[in-house]
């Protein structure tokens, strides 16, 4: 029994699961002639350790069912910090400030970063030259690619959102980017943050 539990715990914390021992099974011989289609890292089940460049099944708002399409983590959680509610961000904020402790301040840092970057992926601080609010193009391929390098930069490892919820996902034991998606997706409460 202790064994066991040593070689689980061993194997967790080095990352090993079921999944991850199906995607690095060898594979087989193909017999089929058809193109390979490249393989795609889901994230953990579990949520709590997301990687990285690890993508998620596509879920339809409208009926709350996958899609059958997954997109990279990255994308998931920067489609929920543009809808998030900026008014709920700022209170967030307004509440941490009011705390005062060490530990909301640190917390306060994360949402004003969230704020920041909810309020230029929206353009809500885009104005044209007569001062009235700029209009997504369409089409908007340009501004496409200009979104998802901003992804890139806020996200990636070392990243402004990274290092601003660095101190708040150490605060919780878990990393800014798991940290980040609990925030945004209103999965943040006390369970979430190891308050049982």
């Amino acid at each position: 029994m202790i064994r066991t539990f040593a070689f689980l715990t061993v194997a967790l914390m080095l990352g090993f699961t079921p999944a991850l021992a199906q995607q690095r099974a060898p594979a087989r011989a193909e017999t089929s002639s058809a193109p390979s289609l490249p393989k795609i890292d889901l994230c953990p089940l579990d949520l709590l350790n997301l990687n990285p460049g690890c993508h998620v099944q596509i879920v339809d708002p409208s009926t709350g069912k996958p899609t059958g399409q997954t997109q990279p983590i990255e994308q998931s959680i920067w489609q929920k910090i543009i809808t998030a509610s900026l008014a709920d961000l700022d209170y967030a904020s307004s509440l941490a400030a009011s705390a005062g402790t060490p530990g909301s301040m640190v917390r306060k840092q994360c949402y004003d970063a969230l704020i920041v970057v909810n309020k230029v992926a929206s353009g809500a601080s885009l104005k044209n030259a007569d001062g009235s609010a700029m209009v997504r193009p369409d089409p908007h391929l340009i501004t496409d690619a200009e979104t998802a390098a901003e992804v890139l930069d806020q996200l990636r490892p070392g990243g402004p959102l990274q290092v601003a919820c660095g101190g708040f996902a150490n605060q919780v034991a878990t990393n800014a980017l798991t940290l980040i998606n609990q925030i945004v997706s209103g999965g943040a409460g006390l369970a979430a943050l190891g308050v049982t």
